[in-house]
């Protein structure tokens, strides 16, 4: 396993329940989960993110939600605390998720 102890940040993971609906986040997850990563799914579907995490770990994965608007920094520092305090490390960020503002990259000011 080629990510064996290596812990992942995944933003919109959400949808990581096999047998429904699995986007390119959540398809990510389960290939860092059977590479031996572990994971912290994010995303700003929290009942869809808590039911992913859930069923992973009752597939024995290391994996827990949090939530994450990625135009936030405060929700940023709250991923990255809740990935050190609970993995003591953070190896991979998967950003995934995306928003859409009709402005130039140059006018944006975060």
């Amino acid at each position: 396993m080629r990510l064996q102890d290596k812990v992942a940040l995944l933003t919109g993971a959400a949808a990581a329940i096999e047998g429904e609906l699995m986007g390119f986040g959540g398809a990510a997850a389960h290939k860092f989960l059977r590479e031996g990563a572990k994971v912290v799914l994010t995303d700003i579907r929290d009942e869809l993110g808590e039911r992913a995490a859930a069923a992973l770990r009752e597939q024995g994965a290391k994996a827990i939600y949090q939530h994450l608007d990625v135009t936030s920094e405060a929700d940023w520092l709250k991923a990255t605390d809740l990935t050190l305090t609970t993995y003591g490390r953070l190896d991979i960020l998967f950003n995934n998720a995306g928003i859409e503002r009709p402005n130039k990259i140059e006018d944006l000011t975060e």
